[in-house]
């Protein structure tokens, strides 16, 4: 996916949990997504994700979301 299309605010499934993306980075080893849990097992935890390394999958905003 590419990572151009992730921005601050938006929602994103990584690991098979809810997340919303805090910041966004571009790094030598790729992108770099800081984000806060918000499914019910990461909720109030910050995780970053290389987008190399984790399938990031955007939530559709026009979905009810379900946290």
């Amino acid at each position: 996916m590419p990572a151009d299309t992730i921005a601050p605010g938006s929602g994103v499934v990584v690991r098979d949990e809810e997340w919303l993306v805090a910041a966004t980075e571009e790094m030598a080893d790729g992108p770099l997504i800081t984000a806060q849990g918000l499914s019910e097992l990461v909720r109030e935890t910050e995780e970053r994700f290389y987008t190399r390394l984790d399938a990031v999958h955007p939530l559709d905003p026009a979905e009810p979301a379900s946290w």
